[in-house]
């Protein structure tokens, strides 16, 4: 781990890029009497969520709540439909998508550890067994997980939560995938 020591230098670390957060939180800084810093809010923020993704409502609050979310699947679904690469994907969903992306947004909120408003307007849901009738194979899911990674990348979320997310989102993907492909 590398150490830096500041003398006679005053700074406040506001607004800071993500990058920057996590090359900041992985280094000692050493301060001399002379020296002083003021974490800024958004900074101090960014740093506290990349420790507690996962953690309660932590990702569901970091994602914007359900309008965020709803701007996530808005967001993936335009990209999947404007884009030939993810057709096959695209088309496994009717014609009318609007349930599709009520679906998704809806089950997602509750993923994320929010309210779980996907039971409470559709029932329970078993996301590889609803899956089954469609041939998911590593293709299908990396499409899935690439649309998704442009759809994260377009919102503005810190990049330690959009790391989080497609790592966690791999794990039902790659669920479907297997029950798919009968593993």
């Amino acid at each position: 781990m590398e150490s830096y020591l500041l003398k006679e230098v005053d700074f406040t670390l506001e607004n800071a890029y993500v990058d920057a957060v996590l090359r900041f939180s992985a280094s000692t800084f050493l301060f001399s009497d002379s020296a002083s810093c003021s974490v800024g809010p958004i900074l101090s923020q960014l740093m506290t969520q990349q420790e507690t993704y996962g953690q309660g409502d932590s990702t569901y609050h970091a994602a914007g709540g359900q309008a965020g979310i709803r701007k996530l699947v808005d967001c993936f679904f335009d990209i999947m439909g404007s884009d030939s690469r993810y057709l096959t994907i695209y088309n496994w969903h009717p014609a009318d998508r609007e349930e599709s992306r009520d679906k998704l947004a809806l089950f997602l909120c509750g993923w994320m550890g929010g309210p779980k408003p996907f039971i409470e307007k559709y029932g329970t849901i078993r996301i590889p067994a609803a899956h089954q009738h469609l041939q998911v194979t590593e293709v299908e899911r990396d499409l899935w997980l690439e649309c998704m990674g442009r759809a994260l990348h377009q919102q503005e979320y810190p990049v330690a939560l959009i790391e989080y997310l497609l790592r966690q989102l791999f794990i039902p993907a790659e669920r479907i995938r297997q029950t798919c492909m009968g593993e």
